[in-house]
């Protein structure tokens, strides 16, 4: 009976050093798990899109020093000024467009439409900007023609003037006939 006592009593003894680990349950995933599960394809996708937009970088001449670059380059300058003067260009245009006062033509040009115009014309800046604008959609136009071999310079530039007119700013004027202007129509 003695050993009956002190085999129970060991018994006690070795439960009393034996525990049920402690569980612990996750109902969220970690970052990693959601990864592995896809969780972040809404980032992953405007990740991707701010990769593919065809814009520069919106840098501040403050910024480009801070990263140590010699804003006093004339490399650097000669980056800066064409496309700033593409902004400035473009907003100006933006404004004729949409006060009538310019147009875009039936052969991909911008033409100064004075008797439309909604508001104050200077025709001396207007001239000299569509002049600009014209210029460079020429060269555009040439090297466009020059990749595409097997079309004529007419279905290039017809090409070319849809695809004005689909980044055309809303309410912008625009030859839709011989003789017919029509404000764009926005959606």
């Amino acid at each position: 009976m003695k050993q009956g006592i002190l085999i129970g009593v060991i018994g006690l003894m070795m439960a009393g050093c034996v525990k049920v680990p402690t569980i612990v349950m996750v109902d969220r995933k970690t970052a990693l798990e959601e990864q592995a599960g896809a969780g972040f394809s809404n980032q992953e996708g405007q990740v991707l899109q701010a990769g593919l937009s065809t814009r520069p970088a919106p840098y501040t001449r403050g910024q480009m020093k801070a990263k140590g670059v010699d804003s006093q380059d004339d490399v650097f300058n000669s980056v800066l000024r064409p496309y700033k003067a593409y902004s400035t260009d473009q907003a100006a245009l933006d404004r004729l467009l949409t006060r009538r006062c310019a147009g875009e033509a039936m052969d991909a040009t911008v033409v100064e439409t004075p008797d439309t115009c909604a508001g104050v014309y200077n025709p001396k800046t207007a001239t000299a900007l569509l002049r600009r604008i014209n210029r460079h959609r020429k060269l555009v136009l040439a090297w466009l023609s020059t990749q595409a071999k097997a079309k004529s310079i007419d279905e290039v530039r017809k090409v070319y003037r849809k695809r004005i007119l689909k980044m055309m700013v809303c309410g912008g004027w625009y030859q839709a006939g011989a003789e017919n202007w029509e404000k764009k129509k926005c959606e």
